[in-house]
């Protein structure tokens, strides 16, 4: 089991442009960030006599500033990819401006549910089935919700944990950028 909860807090200084026109500016605010993050895993081998493993995963993270003060788009959140909703591109998940463009969120939860089972012991391979839930928005977390689920083999290869990902985005809509390959190389939990 693993579980974390971190806080941060920025001093941002500057301005930026309202409108470029009249030359209006504003101001950058401070920020507090709260991030949580929980996972646990359980193997049944010794209930039902064979090598499954459940996993639970979940994060959330909020972002808060000041009445009226901007936060830098790179300090917003987005979601999408490994480590919150696989089956969409990563960082494709996001509010939008009038324009179409992603502006980032302040609340975004995701959640996963993977089973593992083995696929080749003598290769230290394994196949986990997943269902991820995220949700992400700029006001409330549930703006914008997603769901995917699919397959990955894990290997644990003589240069570190490497999992091939094929997701299916459930609830995909209208411009969504979405992906049914991803590749990760290193360690997770």
């Amino acid at each position: 089991m693993i579980s974390s909860v971190n806080f941060e807090y920025a001093k941002l200084d500057g301005t930026y442009d309202i409108n470029t026109t009249t030359g209006t500016t504003g101001n950058y605010g401070d920020l507090m960030k709260v991030s949580g993050k929980f996972g646990t895993y359980y193997g049944l081998e010794d209930w039902i006599d064979y090598d499954l493993i459940m996993r639970f995963k979940a994060r959330a993270t909020t972002i808060e500033t000041g009445s009226g003060e901007k936060l830098p788009t790179a300090e917003k959140l987005f979601m999408g990819g490994i480590g919150s909703v696989r089956g969409y591109n990563p960082y494709s998940l996001s509010p939008e401006d009038t324009y179409g463009n992603r502006i980032g969120g302040t609340k975004r939860a995701s959640a996963t549910v993977e089973a593992s089972i083995p696929l080749s012991e003598a290769a230290k391979m394994r196949l986990a089935f997943f269902y991820d839930y995220g949700m992400i928005g700029d006001n409330s977390f549930s703006d914008i919700t997603r769901s995917s689920t699919g397959v990955v083999v894990e290997w644990q290869s003589g240069f570190g944990p490497i999992n091939l990902v094929f997701a299916k985005a459930l609830d995909d809509e209208v411009g969504d950028e979405t992906a049914s390959f991803e590749f990760s190389m290193g360690s997770k939990f």
